[in-house]
């Protein structure tokens, strides 16, 4: 039979601002930029990116009622865009929202050590963690909970098996004592968040692993 298409149609125009979130689809082979809407606004933004010093300006595809996403993009060509961001145009003005998303390709046969956020993040890979050439990433977090002492990150990349575990070290900069934090992960089904097993190395650092 014939392949229907969805359509979603917004009842009510009155739209002052969008709420929203950026997420990454990441399989093997590509990457796709997603915009989550909080509300269906019915508006398709553009998404705005630098590569090689150009600025390429490319619609969204509405693929669910509060899913945007991009065309998608090799691992090689993700890794050479930066500025990234979307635009809505309601009305007569032009509403933007920007992510920063720090990223690093890594090799299945080569050991390495990515630093994020200024130094804040160490994220460990050892060789074979993955079958294939991919990409670690880091990219900051929607949760609205004032339980974490920084700020929330999500670490990519989802949908590739880990072959060993990921492991990560958050450097705490300041005169907060340790020995009572540890490192968790959120569950948003449930809204809220659940200890990992969590190592200290001296008095700044935390460190644990992900599968």
């Amino acid at each position: 039979g014939e392949k229907t298409t969805n359509e979603y149609i917004l009842l009510s125009e009155n739209i002052e601002t969008i709420e929203g979130y950026f997420l990454l689809d990441h399989t093997y082979d590509n990457l796709f930029i997603n915009f989550i809407e909080e509300k269906f606004s019915g508006i398709v933004p553009d998404l705005i990116y630098k590569k090689n010093g150009v600025i390429y300006k490319e619609p969204l595809l509405r693929k669910e009622k509060n899913i945007l996403s991009s065309r998608s993009f090799s691992i090689a060509e993700f890794s050479n865009i930066e500025d990234i961001m979307i635009e809505y145009t309601i009305a007569d003005y032009v509403f933007s929202k920007k992510t920063n998303i720090e990223k690093a390709v890594v090799y299945p046969d080569l050991f390495s050590e990515k630093i994020f956020r200024n130094g804040e993040i160490l994220i460990t890979h050892e060789k074979e963690t993955f079958f294939d050439t991919t990409l670690i990433y880091i990219l900051n977090s929607n949760i609205k909970d004032s339980q974490s002492i920084i700020y929330p990150f999500y670490i990519g990349p989802n949908s590739v098996p880990f072959n060993k575990p990921l492991r990560f070290s958050i450097n705490l900069m300041n005169d907060k004592n340790i020995n009572h934090l540890v490192l968790s992960s959120y569950n948003n089904s449930k809204k809220s968040w659940a200890p990992l097993e969590t190592q200290r190395d001296g008095n700044k650092t935390l460190s644990s692993k992900i599968k």
